[in-house]
């Protein structure tokens, strides 16, 4: 109701009331104005004023956890339903890390992981997609996270060792 004028008014006790005023067009049998139609608004509704109190809760509490489960800021419902489309639909990737971002690849031979940064994706006309590495004319898929592909130096070392033993 944020910018909405309100029509109607509480006491101290909680007893509404409204200025007769701003009713228009009331006649001996009917009454007309917006008082009628927002009253008709809500009514269209077909819930209870504890109804809407437990939606507006409710939709509170998962605005929260959108938040909590997130990138830090609000992912409206709006964007979670296009997503959820773009993924039923096939047109959904999500990237192994950011661009750019510096990743660690060893092979069986290497003494010690090579370095590189993530270009982005290539899709393929089957839809396989795979990763590039331009710099060695390589490319690789998500499944070699954590087997040959690393994001942390640390977590490369510590793949190169136990391959080693």
């Amino acid at each position: 109701m944020a910018g909405m004028e309100r029509l109607t008014h509480r006491y101290t006790d909680g007893e509404a009331w409204a200025s007769i005023y701003k009713v228009s067009a009331c006649g001996e049998h009917e009454c007309k104005g917006p008082i009628i139609e927002r009253l008709a608004a809500y009514e269209d509704t077909g819930m209870t004023p504890e109804e809407i109190d437990a939606l507006q809760k409710r939709e509170q509490g998962l605005a929260e956890m959108l938040v909590n489960v997130s990138c830090g800021c609000a992912v409206s419902y709006s964007r979670l339903a296009e997503l959820a489309q773009a993924e039923k639909d096939g047109r959904l990737v999500v990237l192994p890390c950011k661009p750019d971002e510096i990743f660690y690849q060893w092979k069986r031979g290497d003494d010690c992981p090579s370095v590189s940064r993530f270009e982005g994706a290539e899709i393929s006309e089957d839809g396989e997609i795979t990763y590039p590495m331009k710099r060695w004319g390589e490319a690789f898929t998500l499944d070699d996270f954590g087997k040959t592909i690393f994001l942390s130096r640390a977590d490369a070392k510590a793949a190169l060792a136990a391959q080693k033993e």
